[in-house]
């Protein structure tokens, strides 16, 4: 049997390369629910949720099942043992009971993964190879035809940040080995789909510095530098910098920071007069520089929570206070529980709402 079912772009289900039918809108939300959470349980009260986008009609609980049932029967028609597919569990949860390999989203988080353990071992060659397969899996803007329910705009939106994460890790990975060239179309693409993503921006400039074009990749950094001030009011980052002074001094650039999942502080200046106090009562002083929160390793304070964007908010110091900037994250940024729009001056004590952490804005001096 060759299961195969596909959500990074329209929302499909074959067997032996035979499509099945997915249905409507609401038993493809059906099935991309329990293909995200393959081989764990699903209470139907969650089903149920995410596919009337929490406003279920009275015969909700029916409708699941009636969508439940044509699911099996297409399974079975193909020659699925679809009782060992799709399964009841206890406490009135189902389950689909499928491997990785039999999912897109699977297929390239595994190779999402490999292409990491490559970089950490050195390997770039392996690593490129592992993020374009990767890559390949994507045929689309994920779980099309879903968009407008809030489960699929939230995982549409995460696995779309995932998707950028790899195309950028692809450019790393092409550029120390000498092939700069290969992935500046390719980020310029991407550079002009998300012109404030600075992580984006360095990529460009480090593959057309090392692709030998200098005054291009020169070019590139005084255009993130102006639309950051313009836009953000806000000055590159200091690995921003440091590229185009490798490029004005003719040197090799510093390695980039390959992105990790665990949650860290950067180093703090000894003359700050403000700080965060985290969850778990540890304070991270801001810099004068500034400081950066999200997921990816770059960032000064870095959150290991689906809800939060790789590069998520930014505190900029400045003469008169502390101003925190949304840098066009997914969810958002709140102060004292309401949502800002692009920045907001902080006072002491304000509470900063990002994903799923409350840190407490503190004046220190």
């Amino acid at each position: 049997m060759g299961l195969n079912i596909e959500l990074l772009g329209a929302v499909r289900l074959a067997v032996d390369g035979r499509p099945l039918s997915t249905g409507g809108p609401k038993p493809q939300a059906l099935l991309a629910i329990l293909t995200v959470n393959r081989r764990s349980g699903v209470a139907a009260r969650v089903l149920i949720d995410a596919i009337w986008d929490g406003q279920p009609p009275g015969n909700a609980a029916g409708g699941l099942h009636g969508y439940l049932s044509v699911l099996r029967r297409e399974l079975r028609n193909a020659g699925v043992d679809d009782a060992t597919v799709l399964q009841t569990v206890a406490n009135g949860c189902y389950l689909l009971d499928i491997a990785d390999e039999d999912c897109d989203i699977g297929r390239f988080e595994r190779a999402r993964t490999a292409g990491l353990a490559a970089v950490a071992q050195g390997d770039h060659a392996t690593a490129s190879r592992c993020f374009t397969e990767a890559l390949d899996e994507w045929h689309g803007d994920p779980v099309a035809g879903l968009r407008g329910l809030g489960f699929a705009d939230r995982l549409a939106a995460d696995l779309t940040e995932r998707r950028l994460t790899v195309v950028l890790a692809r450019a790393d990975a092409e550029t120390a080995c000498g092939r700069g060239d290969s992935v500046t179309a390719e980020l310029a693409a991407a550079a002009t789909a998300h012109p404030l993503h600075e992580g984006v921006w360095q990529r460009l400039i480090r593959a057309l510095y090392a692709a030998g074009r200098p005054g291009e990749a020169l070019e590139a950094y005084h255009l993130i530098r102006r639309r950051l001030a313009e836009d953000l009011g806000l000055d590159t980052d200091p690995e921003t910098d440091a590229l185009r002074d490798a490029i004005l001094h003719q040197r090799p650039p510093a390695a980039p920071r390959p992105p990790s999942g665990r949650t860290e502080t950067a180093a703090t200046d000894a003359d700050s007069t403000a700080a965060l106090r985290l969850p778990d009562g540890r304070v991270l002083e801001v810099p004068a520089r500034g400081l950066r929160i999200g997921r990816d390793r770059n960032n000064d304070l870095v959150l290991d929570d689906p809800r939060v964007s790789r590069a998520h908010a930014r505190l900029v110091v400045r003469a008169a206070g502390v101003v925190i900037h949304d840098l066009g994250s997914v969810n958002g940024v709140y102060v004292n529980g309401g949502q800002i729009l692009g920045h907001a001056a902080l006072t002491d004590g304000d509470l900063l709402g990002i994903g799923s952490t409350t840190l407490r804005f503190e004046k220190t001096g």
